[in-house]
């Protein structure tokens, strides 16, 4: 509706308001890119609060970070009682490596909203980019007490005695092998993708379509699945077939939850495959190239494999750094079978599972592991050489879908990676939620 409301009114400055409902119809779907463009389009005529801290958030998320400063800036010039605008500056400059003025604005933040745990947040994250540990951890502790929605932060840690636990718990044995085809020695690298039954048939079909097209010569797909039904096999082969996929193994597992829950049981879903990644290096002897199942294979992933050769690993940081359970992506790595990057992915694979037999299961969790066991290796022991994929490396090899962006499924791009329809409708894609425009007449 405030799409062709724009399109009918050539005036401007009437569309501004329906510029900021766009802009934070795409804020809420995290499309931060058109969040930028509406309530650009918005500020122009529209100068309010609310408007100018929307755009510094998508600013801020699309690493815009002069403009964000600026956007918070005012934010903060307009309302001087509010910790918000700080608490943004702050993460805004730690950003730019300006710890001395983040600190600053955290401790004004702090005076102004002493309960919010997201300031707590924000210092655990400076102390982490200062290599100040100790306090890095009390400071994520605090956060997590405050606010049950940060309670990933507890899973934060970097001391000496949790690193000697973590070297001391047992290996766990690859999953068992339910199919497999072609699946000779001689393969140039491993590319690995796991899901559960309703992600295969969501994003399935596009991430085998798009490795058959596009992935490096002479690989090896191994997919592997959640709780898998025997009639399920009938559905993968038939997709292997669609795709002309004849060089593969699958392997399955089922899921073990302590406590019922459906979050738990999608936090293992997410990150179970770094549980059995040791165990499967060590088998192929190849690096494994690890994807999310939402991702394409746009123009191809052997240059991520060429990219990381010679390294023990091939990871991708946030760009802008944003925080410990952030800045190392988990959707796109690479695994090669040094003993460096199997000792490295050894430590993942234990703080995982320490945690998950604390019945801590959180999101995040695998980026948390591989984030914190670099540094610890770092502190402690030799670390693994990282070959460090830069934006560009990754915007040209790999698309990440995921249920959070389904905006992108109108992309023309996706057309010739269709496997006999579109994506199907699942429970989990949600769409833009219906109190929209009352949260916005509140505003």
């Amino acid at each position: 509706m405030a799409s062709a409301a724009i399109r009918s009114s050539p005036d401007e400055r009437s569309a501004a308001p329906l510029h900021a409902v766009l802009g934070e119809i795409a804020r809420r779907e995290g499309n931060w890119e058109e969040g930028v463009r509406h309530f650009e389009a918005a500020a122009a005529h529209l100068p309010v609060t609310w408007v100018y801290a929307s755009l510094a958030e998508c600013c801020w998320r699309t690493a815009r970070l002069a403009r964000a400063l600026e956007c918070y800036r005012r934010w903060a010039e307009e309302a001087p009682a509010n910790g918000g605008p700080r608490l943004g500056m702050a993460n805004v400059l730690r950003a730019l490596g300006r710890f001395a003025e983040a600190r600053q604005h955290l401790e004004k933040a702090g005076e102004l909203n002493p309960a919010d745990a997201r300031v707590h947040a924000a210092r655990g994250c400076l102390h982490a980019s200062l290599d100040e540990f100790d306090d890095a951890e009390r400071e994520l502790s605090a956060a997590a007490a405050l606010d049950g929605s940060l309670a990933f932060c507890r899973l934060i840690g970097f001391g000496r005695p949790f690193f000697e636990k973590l070297a001391g718990l047992p290996e766990v044995p690859a999953p068992p092998v339910i199919a497999e085809a072609g699946a000779a020695p001689g393969f140039s690298a491993v590319v690995l993708t796991s899901c559960d039954p309703l992600y295969l048939r969501k994003y399935g079909p596009y991430f085998l379509a798009s490795y058959a097209q596009n992935a490096p010569r002479r690989s090896l797909l191994h997919l592997h699945l959640y709780d898998p039904r025997p009639e399920l096999l009938v559905e993968v082969k038939d997709l292997f077939a669609r795709a002309g996929i004849g060089r593969y193994v699958v392997s399955g597992g089922h899921v073990e939850v302590n406590d019922g829950t459906d979050y738990t049981r999608r936090v293992i879903y997410s990150c179970g495959r770094f549980l059995y990644l040791p165990a499967w290096m060590e088998q192929y002897r190849a690096p494994v190239l690890a994807l999310d199942i939402d991702a394409v294979l746009e123009n191809g992933a052997r240059q991520l494999v060429e990219f990381a050769a010679g390294h023990d690993a091939g990871l991708t940081s946030r760009e802008p750094p944003d925080s410990p359970w952030l800045d190392i992506l988990a959707g796109v790595l690479v695994a090669n079978p040094t003993p460096a990057g199997l000792s490295y992915f050894r430590l993942v694979r234990n703080y995982i599972s320490h945690y998950l037999r604390a019945g801590e299961a959180h999101w995040h969790m695998d980026q948390i592991a591989l984030y914190c066991s670099l540094r610890m290796l770092r502190r402690f022991a030799d670390p693994p050489g990282i070959a460090w994929f830069s934006g560009e490396a990754l915007h040209a090899g790999i698309w990440h879908l995921g249920h959070a962006y389904d905006y992108k499924l109108a992309d023309e791009r996706l057309a010739r990676y269709r496997l006999g329809g579109r994506l199907k409708p699942d429970e989990r894609s949600g769409s833009f939620p219906q109190e929209i425009w009352r949260w916005l007449i509140k505003r």
